[in-house]
Formats: structure tokens, sequence, C-alpha cells
């Protein structure tokens, strides 16, 4: 699952989602990374993803190398397993909870 900021007000969204996971129980079923171009890897640790990437081309990378990490065939572009498509469905859900979240903020804000 990737986060990315562009601006460093967006930054805390990080630890916002990151807590949302492991509230859902989803944190230790998937892998973090998170960048963008105020994002350091400070930061990711501070926020405690998995990886950092600095850059598109370096993402690919860390990715691929998550994948490995959790036991996925990274290279081969098989299929996925079900418990990767159902944890995808759940963390899509959540991210449109979020989302829903922040737009009821801002309308009372």
């Amino acid at each position: 699952l990737g986060f990315s900021a562009f601006l460093t007000t967006t930054m805390p969204m990080f630890k916002v989602n990151m807590d949302l996971l492991a509230k859902e129980g989803w944190r230790d079923k998937v892998k973090v990374m998170v960048g963008g171009a105020p994002v350091n890897q400070q930061y990711a640790d501070k926020v405690g993803a998995d990886g950092y990437a600095p850059d598109a081309s370096s993402t690919v990378r860390l990715a691929k190398k998550l994948l490995q990490d959790m036991g996925y065939d990274a290279m081969s572009g098989g299929q996925a397993k079900t418990e990767t498509v159902a944890a995808i469905s759940a963390i899509e859900k959540l991210m449109e909870q979020v989302g829903q979240a922040e737009q009821q903020q801002s309308a009372s804000s």
C-alpha cells in the first residue's frame, strides 16, 4: 500500500491511515510504503511505514522487495492470492471511510 504527500500539510494523514489500518486489524497483513516531495526516511520511520522511496523508480523496486519479503514472486507477474484480493478490497473500503470522514470534517469546519 502506498501513501504519497505533495505538501507537508498532508503528511499527517500517513499516521492517520496507519492507525486506521491497525485499528481494523490490517496493519500486520499489508506492507506500507511512503514517499512524496516533503517526505524522507526519518518521517517514514516516525509513522511506522515499512519503506520509503524518494522517487517513482525507487518505488517500483521497493514494492517488489516488500512483496518478496512477504513470500510473493514479484518478478513472475503471477495471479494474486485470494487473500491478497480480499485484503485489497478491505483496504479500499477503509480508504473510502477515511475520505468520507475527511469530507465530513471539512464540511463542519
